[in-house]
């Protein structure tokens, strides 16, 4: 790994003393949300409202606020109390955000812990990080509840709807896509979020750029509630722009330390003070009905014993442009799964909107023009993705294609993302599942093009789901239809809208499917049965860890290796030749150097070389030209272990997208540490800018629009940095380097944590502990869970247990998913993943290829955390332990299983404070003032969550304090390791 580490920002949780409108009032890039109220819709009409949304939520890309639903809400349905008596007994899984882990509870018991778990919170010690935080996100709503919120709420904006007519016979647009597909494709994602003070959703956006719903139906109202006082309910809500979403994610990375795309970290309020960017902020109470714009980042935090929300996503058309364009492809690189199955979803509105528009009556009405206008948008959309699966006219098509039928259920291998149709298949790489089916290796073009693939590396077949002639049929019949409707501008429509077989002669880049055929032929087989030999010398045991390792290229072999203009001695299928100087640079230096990914250099014909373009970063090449300039990254890449999510058969062979490009901006004079005012920074914003200036303009829904058209991918290269050595691919072993923001407050260095400051506070990264240290420990655990382990109650509170009050008890082993027992044989555990890494053992590496079964996914249309369900939701911190819980059974095919599989519950080890036991007053003002007579400093050492010797703790923070400190004042250290000038 490189040497250079930026520190991450710490979390620093909300005081329950806040106050919101002086804090917006204060802050000037804080701005009130709009609202509207409820009546004026009414008045308006619902037409004009419509008009609202999609000019001032989709184009616009800014939140908004219909108030006044309060009143309108049923009081005795909506409330604890039905919750109680209609779902109480109903086990459901609450996320542990301190520990994040999952915890399954009743939904009775956690209700009646909420007062408990809200008065531990205080002005005094709300940040200690042992309190307890369980957050009851992502359970199903109850269907009275959505049907109530159906009459309420306008029909255009609900879940899942179809259209909206005013009579038999008219066409119109459906509300939410998702609704074409066929109902045992769909992904369910209207979902429920109570939450009491001091739980969170990190920052994150909305799943795949639909449109994000939340309403609050219920909260605290600081009365008295079964003899219990309570504080009020609200949710304040830290929202940003669509046309801001690569600025957020640049100030995310450069001055924060995290990615947005991960969604694991709710942001401080003085890191949204200190954005370079307008935050939209919101005090969300009962009623207020929140719209979130498509790829618009945000946050949520709960206030008060409780609030109750529903949540939902809506597909459109505009969503889906942005989804192709945006959300799928940053998506991938996080290896983030793709729950709503867009291409689907284009494919199949397709085919629902071509029958309305053969059927319909009324043809002059404005809805009839929007359903036009969506047709002809989803059109082209469905001509890029044949276009990226066609294969080459230049090169033979691939024989033996193997069909699987279309069921929706078929995922990527590695990056988890839903296959519309053609993929590859690794006939060596076969798994076994527990129940004895075989388990396929199949792996998306765009990853195959990435270097991401099983070990074998090539020698991947192809598969299909739908016939080849059945799509380019489909696609000329819409195509002719229209042209039909259309006839009055039938010559723009021939410019737009050309058979397939042009299109292909028009497209002057490879295809994704044409890139692929080169590259099968190009990289060599790994035979998985034979060790890996060790290319690098190890001999000289006193060598210096820093300096690069030589590999060993013997005569033999030297044919296979040419000289990266870089990096020095590579592979030659991980090498692309200058097409005029014929100058060899590797994908990992392209990537890491110049912002080039390795689609961006295979889909062009002939590719020119950063020297070409006159921007080598090279010493001799400068010497030569003077006129040559350095290339600055246009983005911060603090990089991702995608192995850990991907599956266990994954390797990736071209670029480790785990390396950081921190010592490249360092090396082109971008320090890390100044990155507000750093260029990459400065052009985010002024193309946020830009984008803005451009007004919002309804479209003309009886005209064509021009922009409804994609361009493809253009080889934008600015500029470069420069540098000798590629540093990824340098051992630099444990000199690890932080780099320090400026104005950075780390949080060891405090006196007094609670004291009011400007400044971001930090923390150091925690280092990854051995698996043999990761214990499996017992866990907080509903109590009506065991319903024949009343002693065990008894013995755990000392006496009778309360029914009203929560217990702590042991873990119920049935619950217990096996990870303690991977802990025991010595198998990686991430515990904020529960990784699926599935047993080599179970591959067959035997005898002849066979082409393997694949079986349909388990509960596929059950919406994960890690999917982005609904608007109020991490899709990164606790889905994706939840949803790789089931990796092993994780589906690669269409084709319906014949047995299930139990839905395993993760059950790791609560650290924190336990609140869910009854406590006597006295031991809880005990505590309090113990909390208050010990500092800081001795109650983090004596933490359990950190069991350690104080005094090796104390020395090696004081260790780490210097080195901060020193590299703050001017960078004294390190200097010649990291090879900073």
């Amino acid at each position: 790994m490189p040497g250079l580490q930026l520190p991450r920002a710490a979390f620093e949780p909300i005081s329950p003393d806040l106050d919101f409108t002086e804090l917006v009032e204060s802050t000037p890039n804080f701005m009130p949300v709009t609202r509207i109220p409820a009546h004026a819709i009414e008045e308006q009409g619902i037409e004009n409202f419509e008009k609202l949304v999609k000019l001032h939520v989709i184009y616009s890309g800014k939140p908004l606020v219909v108030e006044g639903y309060g009143s309108k809400l049923e009081k005795w349905i909506f409330s604890p109390r039905w919750l109680k008596d209609n779902h109480g007994s109903k086990v459901e899984i609450a996320r542990d955000l301190t520990n994040k882990s999952n915890v399954p509870l009743t939904i009775q018991h956690y209700l009646s812990s909420m007062a408990g778990l809200t008065d531990q919170f205080n002005a005094t010690n709300y940040k200690d990080p042992s309190r307890q935080r369980m957050y009851l996100k992502d359970i199903d709503c109850p269907p009275v509840w959505h049907e109530k919120l159906r009459s309420l709420l306008p029909p255009f904006l609900y879940y899942m709807n179809e259209s909206v007519v005013g009579k038999e016979g008219d066409a119109a647009p459906a509300g939410d896509l998702m609704s074409s597909l066929p109902e045992e494709m769909r992904a369910m994602n209207m979902m429920c979020y109570i939450g009491h003070e001091g739980t969170y959703t990190p920052a994150h956006r909305e799943m795949c750029a639909t449109l994000g719903h939340n309403i609050m139906v219920e909260a605290s109202t600081g009365g008295l509630e079964d003899g219990k006082p309570t504080k009020p309910g609200s949710s304040i809500w830290f929202m940003t722009e669509k046309q801001d979403l690569k600025v957020v994610s640049e100030y995310w990375l450069s001055t924060l330390g995290h990615d947005i795309e991960i969604e694991d970290h709710f942001a401080q309020i003085n890191a949204w003070k200190s954005a370079p960017f307008k935050t939209w902020v919101v005090e969300q109470k009962v009623g207020d009905f929140i719209l979130i714009p498509p790829l618009a980042p945000h946050q949520v935090w709960n206030r008060g014993t409780r609030t109750m929300k529903v949540a939902w996503n809506r597909t459109t058309a505009e969503t889906l442009d942005l989804a192709l364009t945006e959300a799928l492809p940053r998506a991938r690189m996080v290896c983030r799964d793709e729950q709503y199955k867009n291409k689907a979803i284009i494919y199949f509105s397709l085919k629902k909107y071509s029958s309305l528009l053969e059927k319909a009556t009324s043809r002059d009405d404005l809805r009839y023009r929007s359903l036009k206008s969506d047709f002809k948008r989803l059109f082209a959309l469905f001509t890029q993705i044949l276009l990226s699966e066609s294969f080459s006219t230049r090169i033979p098509e691939p024989k033996n294609v193997e069909l699987v039928p279309f069921s929706s259920n078929i995922t990527c291998s590695y990056c988890r993302c839903n296959i519309f149709n053609r993929f590859l298949t690794c006939p060596s790489c076969i798994g076994k599942f527990p129940d004895g089916e075989d388990d396929t290796y199949d792996v998306c073009m765009d990853c195959f093009v990435m270097g991401r693939s099983c070990a074998c590396i090539s020698k991947l077949r192809w598969v299909e789901q739908f016939r080849w002639k059945d799509l380019t049929r489909d696609h000329e019949r819409w195509r002719n239809q229209i042209a039909k409707f259309s006839s009055g501008r039938s010559r723009k429509d021939r410019d737009n809208f050309q058979p397939l077989s042009v299109e292909q002669e028009k497209y002057e880049k490879k295809t994704l499917a044409e890139i692929c055929q080169v590259e099968l032929k190009r990289r060599p087989w790994t035979d998985i049965t034979k060790p890996v030999k060790d290319d690098v010398d190890d001999d000289d045991e006193n060598h210096r860890e820093s300096t690069r390792k030589r590999r060993k290229i013997t005569k033999a072999d030297k044919h296979k290796y040419s000289r990266c203009h870089i990096c020095g001695p590579t592979l030659n299928w991980k090498l692309e030749t200058c097409s005029q100087c014929n100058l060899q640079w590797c994908y990992g230096s392209l990537y890491r150097a110049f912002d080039i990914m390795p689609m961006t250099v295979l889909e062009v014909r002939s590719w020119k070389c950063p020297r070409c373009e006159r921007i080598c970063p090279c010493a001799n090449c400068k010497r030569r030209d003077p006129t040559i300039e350095g290339y600055v990254p246009t983005e911060t890449r603090i990089g991702h272990d995608t192995k850990k999510i991907a599956d266990v058969r994954s390797v990736e062979s071209l670029v480790d997208f785990s390396h950081s490009n921190l010592f490249w901006l360092k090396k082109s004079g971008e320090h890390p540490e100044t990155s507000q005012d750093s260029r990459r920074m400065q052009l985010r914003i002024e193309e946020a800018e830009k984008a803005k200036l451009d007004e919002p303009v309804l479209y003309d829904h009886d005209s064509d629009d021009s922009e409804m058209r994609g361009e493809g991918e253009q080889n934008n290269n600015p500029n470069f940095d420069e540098s000798l050595i590629d540093p990824a691919l340098m051992d630099r072993g444990h000199q690890t380097s932080f780099v320090v923001p400026q104005n950075a407050i780390f949080r060891d260095d405090m006196a007094d944590r609670y004291q009011p400051t400007e400044g971001i506070t930090f923390e150091y990264p925690e280092p990854e502990q051995p698996a043999e240290q990761n214990k499996a420990e017992e866990m907080v655990v509903d109590p009506n869970l065991f319903q024949t382990n009343g002693q065990a109650s008894e013995e755990v509170n000392g006496g009778e247990p309360d029914e009203d009050e929560p217990e702590d008890l042991p873990v119920d082993p049935s619950l217990d998913d096996g990870v303690g027992n991977r802990r025991k044989r010595g198998i990686e555990i991430d515990d904020d993943f529960t990784l699926s890494r599935r047993s080599i053992s179970r591959i067959n590496t035997s005898g002849a290829r066979k082409v393997a079964t694949r079986r349909s996914q388990l509960n596929p249309m059950q919406s994960d955390g890690l999917g982005g369900s609904g608007s109020d939701q991490s899709e990164g911190e606790d889905g994706a332990e939840e949803q790789t819980s089931q990796a092993m059974l994780r589906p690669r095919s269409s084709r319906p299983a014949k047995k299930t599989v139990k839905k395993s519950v993760a059950t790791k080890a609560s650290k924190s404070k336990s609140v869910l036991p009854a406590k006597k007053a006295s031991e809880v003002d005990e505590t309090k003032e113990t909390d208050e007579s010990i500092p800081t400093a001795q109650l983090q050492s004596k933490s359990p969550l950190e069991p350690r010797s104080e005094v090796n703790g104390t020395a090696k923070q004081a260790t780490k304090n210097k080195t901060a400190k020193l590299q703050v004042m001017g960078w004294v250290e390190d200097d010649d390791n990291d090879g900073w000038a």
